[in-house]
């Protein structure tokens, strides 16, 4: 890997910062969370919203109609709770009744209408199932931004 050289470094942020860049996957997670640095929290929360708004859409574009609501709701759950954690808060039932008034989220009705839509558009030939990819990914990716900027910011 690439060698860092703290002499180069002038500030203990910057460290951090390298430090993190330069850390193993595995620990990366971890470093970010005891780091008081918002960069490194901020590029690892882009991450996990990248990788979970990929794995719900590649999820949504099985062709077996409802079986997906609960990997799907799981994983943008486990989205959201990593970014509590990364910013250091614990996720709780009351920071997520929290996020979600603060996001001006129902998610009641929020989760029934993306249903609903995601549920019509496929049958919808070809461009059904598509349109539901969309909708899944652009929604995991804007729930995944709005809990960056609620944890985060």
């Amino acid at each position: 890997g690439e060698r860092l050289s703290v002499c180069s470094l002038s500030l203990p942020s910057e460290l951090v910062q390298a430090l993190v860049a330069a850390s193993p996957l595995h620990s990366r997670f971890e470093l970010a969370t005891v780091s008081s640095r918002l960069s490194a929290k901020h590029a690892i929360a882009s991450g996990i919203v990248d990788a979970c708004s990929s794995l719900t859409g590649t999820i949504a574009a099985l062709p077996i109609p409802l079986a997906d609501i609960v990997p799907i709701t799981g994983i943008q759950l486990l989205m959201i709770g990593s970014i509590a954690y990364l910013s250091g808060r614990e996720m709780t039932f009351k920071s997520a009744g929290e996020f979600a008034v603060a996001a001006s989220l129902n998610l009641g009705a929020g989760f029934a209408v993306r249903q609903v839509v995601r549920s019509t558009v496929r049958l919808v030939p070809v461009a059904g199932p598509l349109a539901s990819v969309s909708l899944t990914t652009a929604g995991t990716y804007a729930l995944g931004r709005a809990a960056m900027a609620y944890f985060l910011d």
